[in-house]
């Protein structure tokens, strides 16, 4: 990505990346930006696993706490985890998702990219 930014086009990453392994406590996904940038995105809007947890944040956790959205996503998460370690709840029996639908990590991701304005 490095020689396409080096060419003169501006480049970004949004999203969720799969470049790195995430480890315990690695804090917010703001905090690794060096290393995208490094690899030649000027910007970087990184988002995490669909599975938060109180060690891992991105700028997708931030959206859903600032609509008071966080704990109910979590909640979801946490249940969703469960019935797949135990084998306890087969996919239909999960409770539905109490996110709107442009609160999905899929839409927020598309509205974000769509939004974005090279600088």
């Amino acid at each position: 990505m490095s020689n396409i930014r080096d060419a003169g086009y501006c480049t970004a990453v949004i999203g969720k990346t799969h470049f790195r392994l995430y480890q315990a406590d690695d804090g917010h996904t703001r905090d690794h930006a060096s290393g995208l940038h490094d690899w030649g995105y000027e910007f970087a809007h990184e988002t995490k696993d669909t599975i938060p947890s109180a060690t891992h944040r991105c700028y997708y956790t931030d959206f859903l706490a600032e609509r008071g959205k966080l704990q109910v996503y979590e909640d979801c998460a946490r249940n969703f985890r469960l019935g797949q370690s135990t084998g306890l709840l087969r996919p239909w029996e999960h409770l539905p998702n109490l996110l709107e639908e442009d609160e999905h990590i899929d839409a927020y991701i598309a509205n974000t990219a769509s939004d974005w304005t090279s600088p």
